[in-house]
């Protein structure tokens, strides 16, 4: 059995014990569960491949962040060049994780190291079925594009 897996199970049993409802948010709940051990950590730990490390094949259809020549440029400067984008989510992760939705970001293996990174994902629809998506750091005002791709849907 591992940590993880007590981990949880203590907190059910505690739940369970109790007889009320947690009414904590979720970004509390994140915080307390991962606080002693993180899904960063647990991930490492059960050969999480990253940004880098992996062994995928990407389609063709596929443009990754490099190849965007966006690293480092203001959500102001890319917004310029590619004009309004159609969505824009703020979130916050914690080692990775969304407080947004719970879930590991797709810029996981750059944030799960850090204990909080205030960020905007940014969706772009283009003509000819291509869309793109970049995600920003954010520190105030400031912005600064950490990551994205662009992919060409296959119908």
């Amino acid at each position: 059995m591992n940590r993880t897996s007590v981990i949880i199970g203590l907190l059910m049993l505690l739940t369970s014990m109790s007889g009320c409802k947690d009414t904590r948010s979720n970004r509390e709940i994140l915080e307390d569960i991962y606080k002693d051990y993180t899904l960063a950590q647990y991930m490492r730990e059960n050969l999480w491949k990253g940004l880098g490390d992996s062994d995928i094949i990407y389609s063709p259809n596929l443009v990754l962040y490099n190849e965007l020549d966006i690293q480092g440029k203001s959500f102001k400067e890319i917004e310029k060049k590619y004009g309004t984008p159609l969505k824009i989510y703020p979130d916050t992760l914690y080692h990775g994780i969304s407080v947004r939705n719970g879930w590991p970001s797709a810029i996981y293996p750059i944030a799960y190291q850090r204990d909080s990174v205030p960020i905007l994902i940014s969706y772009w629809y283009f003509e000819n079925d291509i869309s793109m998506t970049i995600y920003f750091e954010t520190q105030g005002d400031n912005t600064k594009a950490i990551y994205g791709h662009q992919i060409k849907e296959q119908n």
